[in-house]
């Protein structure tokens, strides 16, 4: 017999007005239960916290120049803060990434939920995948119509399968991933449980994201009723929590006055000298990552026989190159395959132009143009 884990069973003991649900634009389904059951089971209320089905919304990711997150904020508020209908969540972006990438989700306009939180499946779905791995699954609203999945440093991608998106290939192609090594399938019936198990990398960030433009008035009572219970024991903690603390603090306060003079002198000396080190090893590390951008015209050299560069330059220490070629795939092939590059990636998606296609790729050069 499985074991149920901790965080499956504080979802079912949460279950009444905070308990997780799913809505497929016309009927509501308990979703504990449907993992239970390994089937989809109905309830007669709209719950309090909804994960929508893909056929409720419309899935665009946007992309940013690297400014700070506060200004980003500030952008996103004034194009989005006022809609309802919207949900945003902006990626973790890596130290050296120059982009910074928005996951915009919109309601369909036939549907109202005034206050209740919802939560977009395939973001419920993306948190409990690793990165740059593709899912196929099944739709519960359509029986027929599956759809394509992925997580990658950029956040997640979804698309519905078509004709000219019939294969994992096609799919990472367009949303510029790597060739998936493995593709998961999942039918309709396992959803809840991937759902679930997503659940619990839902963070306070993700929350507060997908929580615009709420009626305090409407909420407050079912947040009340149903984190009761919780308060009660987080009273309990606190209680515990600082009676110990207290308990140490007055611990420390005779152990530090028994240390002389001297000692604080070269612990102090110690925490100076070790501040410095770690200053001086991030400063190294941040030069050695600095690539001269000289060494990427001996780079590009070989390939203009073929690919016409419209635009060139440097992003932080990566290159960035905008052009067109007969094929992009093998633009991107030809510089990972060159000893002096590293990381070579788009950073948009390819489109065609007539006979060629026209690309945006990024790289890293090798400080010495030797080997990585």
């Amino acid at each position: 017999m499985q074991t149920k884990s901790a965080g499956y069973r504080i979802l079912q003991w949460l279950r009444g007005p905070l308990a997780p649900g799913y809505f497929d634009g016309a009927q509501a389904y308990d979703l504990v239960k449907s993992a239970e059951n390994n089937t989809w089971v109905p309830t007669p209320e709209l719950p309090f916290w909804l994960i929508l089905s893909r056929a409720c919304y419309t899935e665009q990711t946007r992309s940013f120049p690297a400014i700070e997150l506060q200004d980003l904020k500030a952008v996103l508020k004034l194009e989005y803060g006022n809609d309802p209908a919207v949900r945003y969540l902006i990626v973790d972006a890596e130290p050296d990434v120059s982009r910074r990438f928005v996951i915009v989700w919109r309601l369909r306009p036939e549907l109202a939920l005034g206050s209740r939180i919802w939560i977009p499946e395939t973001l419920a779905l993306s948190l409990g995948l690793s990165d740059n791995s593709v899912v196929r699954y099944q739709s519960r609203v359509v029986a027929t119509q599956d759809f394509w999945l992925a997580k990658s440093s950029r956040g997640l991608v979804s698309t519905p399968v078509s004709l000219g998106i019939n294969s994992a290939s096609a799919f990472a192609m367009g949303a510029s991933l790597p060739e998936p090594e493995k593709v998961e399938i999942l039918s309709s019936t396992e959803l809840p449980q991937v759902m679930l198990k997503g659940l619990r990398g839902f963070t306070v960030a993700h929350m507060l994201s997908l929580l615009p433009n709420l009626d305090a008035r409407a909420i407050l009572p079912k947040v009340a009723l149903g984190l009761a219970p919780l308060a009660v024991i987080l009273m309990v903690y606190l209680g515990v929590s600082s009676a110990y603390l207290a308990w140490q603090k007055s611990r420390l306060e005779v152990n530090l006055g028994a240390v002389n003079g001297d000692v604080v002198q070269v612990l102090d000396a110690r925490t100076r000298y070790e501040s410095a080190a770690e200053s001086l090893t991030e400063m190294s590390a941040w030069l050695n990552q600095q690539s001269p951008a000289a060494n990427a015209w001996l780079v590009l050299r070989p390939l203009l026989d073929t690919v016409r560069v419209e635009s060139f330059r440097r992003e932080y220490n990566r290159i960035v190159i905008a052009g067109t070629a007969p094929r992009a795939t093998d633009v991107l092939e030809r510089l990972s395959a060159d000893p002096r590059i590293f990381d070579a990636r788009f950073d948009e998606p390819t489109s065609q132009s007539g006979n060629r296609d026209y690309f945006i790729i990024s790289f890293r050069v090798n400080r010495d143009g030797g080997p990585a």
